[in-house]
């Protein structure tokens, strides 16, 4: 039912949306997925995509998976000892492991490992881990290219190994400079680690009170403070690091902005932000959120998201960021998808842009004869084996589309009545199966065989099907042009022609012409015609059909994740349940 609103309209918005958006690259309207798109809390601390192109968004109020359409939340119950370990994922500590294909996080009250094809979590608590009382003190999450799992905690780097679940920490104890005025037990407080560009052996580590160099197969660590006579404190305290193909780092502060160091020499080279000079930087505090190019790093701050030049260290801003009030405020994480699409986490929701300005990718179907016009009616998408399933109206039967392999492939229909093949819906009747619906026949289709086989249905006329719906118990409810509704059992193939529908509209002189349904909570079937809309409640054998001044031409339906069934009509949208 989800796909309804498309349905009927895909031409229309294809053609608009490429007139106005191809070759335009626009950071006016993002799009913003917040506390009223179904995230727990407004507030995002990280973002990340998955092998199976899903968003999860890690929050204060815990995490949140993002589909396109709608979110799935989880949050952390203490009776289940298998739901995530804690609400508040922490920033830096929300990482995707493409090797074991699992999302590592943690939580206040351990780490979590989440498999997004299962659905489960694995959990290491500190209560249930006495000599590990770390786990609830975890500031980042990094598996580095030879997937060995490193954690930054308040104790110092532990290294987690899978195999045997045993820890093994390391502390820097080394000396500090004469003029080092901060608590050296802060070097010890990890809250970033990423691995050298061309060193296998290094990992950078940021700490509350300067970075260190660590090789972790000597297990030597090396210091480095930047010493700036005026903020010592404040320019040292650093919480995040991007890692450059230039071989510098840079690092992002608590409230000093971004520090540059270069690897190559060891040596501390600019501070950009607060304390910094103005003819280089911004009034504010910078934040460095992710690599752009060979010379290029997206950074934001309460002047706004920009681009910094690494080879002329200068900022160009292209978007301020405000909120529905006029405030000021910047991105604290990033990403760039596989679509060159950035992605920013914020105190007001997960920002959306679209960076390469192209908002569709085309692909064509090959052209039969001027009598096939491949009018496009439905579409049904396999997530699990990536194939997209199209129906069209004077088309041939069903198109599918390898999303993998982006190619087309056929799958033919027998004819009964009607010489063109419509098919005007698919409905899923579980992972493996769909219904589809035809005008004058209803078919079974195996997703795993892409074998379909019609169910034969019985009618005395051609019927002239238009939708079907699920409604309670597994039963299929089909509109028509000329039965209005009836009911299908899947077992025997026989339809029921749903009389009260029918006789409502013979004594009105009127034929149903049924063209949508949908089914509510209540299990009423809701429908509209060419006239108005309305619905017959299956448990009192009735009719309600809006006329008068209630009455509405409705263009389509959509049913959200609610169960709220709304509707399209010409002057604007409106809704029910």
């Amino acid at each position: 039912m989800g796909y309804k609103l498309i349905k009927y309209s895909i031409l229309f918005l294809l053609f608009i949306f490429t007139i106005i958006g191809i070759g335009q690259t626009s950071f006016d309207n993002p799009q913003i997925i917040n506390a009223k798109s179904g995230l727990p809390t407004d507030r995002v601390n990280s973002i990340l995509k998955d092998d199976q192109g899903f968003m999860w968004f890690a929050t204060s109020k815990g995490l949140c998976r993002w589909d396109g359409i709608s979110t799935k939340v989880f949050q952390h119950d203490p009776a289940d000892s298998n739901s995530i370990s804690g609400n508040f994922i922490t920033r830096n500590a929300f990482f995707w492991d493409g090797n074991t294909k699992q999302i590592i996080m943690c939580t206040e009250n351990g780490l979590s490992f989440l498999n997004p094809h299962k659905l489960t979590f694995k959990n290491l608590l500190s209560q249930n881990n006495p000599s590990a009382d770390f786990l609830n003190s975890i500031h980042c999450v990094f598996v580095d290219r030879q997937e060995k799992l490193w954690l930054g905690t308040d104790y110092g780097i532990i290294r987690y190994n899978r195999k045997d679940s045993t820890f093994k920490t390391f502390n820097y104890s080394g000396n500090f400079p004469e003029n080092y005025d901060i608590s050296k037990n802060r070097t010890n407080i990890i809250f970033d680690i990423k691995q050298d560009v061309t060193k296998d052996s290094i990992l950078w580590v940021a700490t509350l009170g300067g970075l260190i160099k660590f090789n972790k197969n000597s297990g030597g660590l090396l210091f480095f403070y930047y010493e700036n006579k005026n903020y010592n404190n404040e320019i040292n305290t650093f919480n995040k690091i991007i890692v450059h193909p230039n071989r510098n780092i840079y690092l992002g502060t608590w409230n000093s902005g971004m520090v540059v160091f270069n690897t190559k020499n060891e040596q501390f080279e600019l501070s950009c932000g607060a304390f910094s000079p103005k003819d280089k930087c911004v009034s504010s505090p910078v934040v460095s959120l992710i690599v752009k190019s060979k010379s290029e790093i997206w950074i934001s701050s309460l002047d706004g998201l920009g681009i910094f030049n690494t080879s002329q260290n200068s900022i160009k801003l292209v978007k301020t960021l405000t909120n529905a009030s006029g405030r000021r405020f910047s991105a604290d994480m990033g990403i760039i998808d596989d679509k060159q699409m950035i992605w920013l986490a914020t105190e007001y929701g997960a920002y959306l842009y679209n960076l390469s300005g192209n908002y569709f990718d085309n692909y064509f179907i090959d052209p039969v004869d001027e009598n096939h016009w491949f009018l496009p009616s439905s579409l049904y998408e396999d997530t699990k084996r990536e194939i997209l399933y199209l129906g069209y109206l004077r088309g041939q039967g069903i198109n599918l589309f390898d999303l993998k392999t982006k190619t087309f492939h056929e799958i033919p229909l027998s004819k009964r009545l009607v010489r063109e093949s419509m098919v005007w819906e698919f409905l899923p009747l579980n992972e493996n199966n769909l219904l589809v619906l035809s005008s004058d026949e209803i078919y079974k289709l195996t997703l795993d065989r892409k074998n379909i086989v019609p169910l034969n249905v019985n009618f005395s006329k051609l019927p002239g099907f238009t939708d079907m719906a699920k409604g309670d118990n597994g039963s299929v409810w089909v509109s028509g042009i000329a039965e209005g509704l009836v009911n299908l059992n899947l077992r025997t193939g026989q339809l029921t022609i749903i009389s009260t529908v029918k006789m409502y509209f013979k004594n009105k002189n009127i034929q149903p012409n049924i063209k949508e349904i949908a089914v509510d909570y209540q299990n009423r079937v809701w429908f509209r015609n060419d006239r108005s809309y309305g619905f017959y409640d299956p448990d009192k054998n009735n009719i309600h059909y809006f006329e008068g001044e209630m009455k509405k031409i409705l263009f389509c339906f959509y049913q959200d994740a609610s169960d709220t069934i709304w509707g399209r009509y010409i002057q604007k949208w409106t809704w029910f349940y």
